[in-house]
Protein backbone atom coordinates (compact mmCIF):
# COMPACT_ATOMS: atom_id res chain seq x y z
CA UNK A 1 0.00 0.00 0.00
CA UNK A 2 1.08 3.41 -0.94
CA UNK A 3 0.30 5.82 2.30
CA UNK A 4 2.04 8.84 2.64
CA UNK A 5 4.29 9.87 5.67
CA UNK A 6 3.83 12.99 8.22
CA UNK A 7 6.36 14.26 6.16
CA UNK A 8 5.19 13.58 2.76
CA UNK A 9 2.02 15.66 3.91
CA UNK A 10 3.74 18.47 4.89
CA UNK A 11 5.71 18.78 2.06
CA UNK A 12 3.47 20.73 -0.14
CA UNK A 13 2.80 23.33 2.70
CA UNK A 14 6.43 23.76 3.88
CA UNK A 15 7.51 24.33 0.21
CA UNK A 16 4.18 26.94 -0.10
CA UNK A 17 5.59 28.86 3.23
CA UNK A 18 8.94 28.93 1.82
CA UNK A 19 8.05 30.43 -0.84
CA UNK A 20 6.24 32.74 0.70
CA UNK A 21 8.73 33.85 2.77
CA UNK A 22 11.25 33.97 -0.23
CA UNK A 23 8.75 36.48 -2.55
CA UNK A 24 7.99 38.87 1.00
CA UNK A 25 12.12 38.82 1.19
CA UNK A 26 12.21 39.64 -2.22
CA UNK A 27 9.41 42.15 -2.74
CA UNK A 28 11.02 44.22 0.24
CA UNK A 29 14.37 44.13 -1.21
CA UNK A 30 13.46 45.50 -4.66
CA UNK A 31 12.10 49.02 -5.15
CA UNK A 32 10.39 50.02 -2.29
CA UNK A 33 7.96 47.02 -2.29
CA UNK A 34 7.63 47.25 -5.78
CA UNK A 35 8.88 44.07 -8.28
CA UNK A 36 9.87 44.84 -11.96
CA UNK A 37 8.06 42.46 -14.20
CA UNK A 38 12.05 41.05 -15.15
CA UNK A 39 11.80 40.52 -10.99
CA UNK A 40 8.39 38.86 -10.38
CA UNK A 41 8.92 36.56 -13.83
CA UNK A 42 12.08 35.03 -12.06
CA UNK A 43 10.15 34.85 -8.70
CA UNK A 44 7.07 32.90 -10.67
CA UNK A 45 10.05 30.71 -12.12
CA UNK A 46 11.58 29.79 -9.19
CA UNK A 47 8.08 29.13 -8.04
CA UNK A 48 7.51 27.09 -11.06
CA UNK A 49 10.94 25.00 -10.33
CA UNK A 50 10.20 24.04 -6.95
CA UNK A 51 7.09 22.72 -7.79
CA UNK A 52 8.64 20.72 -10.17
CA UNK A 53 10.44 19.07 -7.49
CA UNK A 54 7.32 18.82 -5.61
CA UNK A 55 5.86 16.68 -8.48
CA UNK A 56 9.06 14.69 -9.01
CA UNK A 57 8.99 13.37 -5.63
CA UNK A 58 5.48 12.59 -5.88
CA UNK A 59 6.26 10.83 -8.74
CA UNK A 60 9.35 9.29 -7.50
CA UNK A 61 7.25 7.88 -4.35
CA UNK A 62 4.34 6.78 -6.60
CA UNK A 63 7.34 4.91 -9.22
CA UNK A 64 8.45 3.08 -5.78
CA UNK A 65 5.35 1.66 -4.80
CA UNK A 66 4.96 0.53 -8.27
CA UNK A 67 7.83 -1.32 -8.43
CA UNK A 68 6.94 -2.99 -4.91
CA UNK A 69 3.53 -3.93 -6.47
CA UNK A 70 5.34 -5.57 -9.07
CA UNK A 71 7.56 -6.97 -6.60
CA UNK A 72 4.56 -8.44 -4.65
CA UNK A 73 2.98 -9.82 -7.72
CA UNK A 74 6.02 -11.83 -8.54
CA UNK A 75 5.80 -13.39 -5.52
CA UNK A 76 2.43 -14.23 -5.36
CA UNK A 77 1.99 -18.29 -5.21
CA UNK A 78 -1.11 -18.88 -6.90
CA UNK A 79 -3.84 -17.35 -8.99
CA UNK A 80 -6.26 -16.42 -6.73
CA UNK A 81 -3.44 -14.27 -4.52
CA UNK A 82 -2.68 -13.03 -7.73
CA UNK A 83 -6.14 -11.47 -8.62
CA UNK A 84 -6.91 -10.32 -5.05
CA UNK A 85 -3.13 -8.59 -5.44
CA UNK A 86 -4.06 -7.00 -8.87
CA UNK A 87 -7.77 -5.84 -7.52
CA UNK A 88 -5.56 -3.96 -4.79
CA UNK A 89 -3.17 -3.14 -6.89
CA UNK A 90 -6.04 -1.46 -9.21
CA UNK A 91 -7.44 0.59 -6.00
CA UNK A 92 -3.68 1.80 -5.32
CA UNK A 93 -2.77 2.43 -8.74
CA UNK A 94 -6.09 5.14 -9.18
CA UNK A 95 -5.48 6.88 -5.87
CA UNK A 96 -1.81 7.15 -7.45
CA UNK A 97 -3.19 9.18 -10.52
CA UNK A 98 -5.59 11.04 -8.78
CA UNK A 99 -2.69 12.51 -6.39
CA UNK A 100 -0.27 13.22 -9.60
CA UNK A 101 -3.28 15.17 -11.11
CA UNK A 102 -4.60 16.55 -8.09
CA UNK A 103 -0.67 17.80 -7.24
CA UNK A 104 -0.24 18.94 -10.72
CA UNK A 105 -3.40 21.00 -10.73
CA UNK A 106 -2.76 22.56 -7.67
CA UNK A 107 0.48 23.73 -8.50
CA UNK A 108 -1.19 25.42 -11.97
CA UNK A 109 -3.66 26.78 -9.94
CA UNK A 110 -0.94 28.56 -7.38
CA UNK A 111 1.25 29.43 -10.28
CA UNK A 112 -1.99 30.94 -12.23
CA UNK A 113 -2.88 32.34 -8.46
CA UNK A 114 0.89 33.83 -8.17
CA UNK A 115 1.15 35.42 -11.65
CA UNK A 116 -2.40 37.62 -11.30
CA UNK A 117 -1.00 38.57 -7.91
CA UNK A 118 2.12 39.95 -9.76
CA UNK A 119 0.44 41.29 -12.80
CA UNK A 120 1.65 38.67 -14.84
CA UNK A 121 -0.22 36.66 -17.24
CA UNK A 122 -0.12 33.09 -18.05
Amino acid sequence: MSHRTPKQQLAPKIMASTYQTKRKTIMTASHGGQMSKSEAQKLVMRMRDQLNMELMEVLEQETAAESQREFQLKQAKDELERRRLEKIFGIERAKASERIIATSDRHDNILRQEMASLGLTF
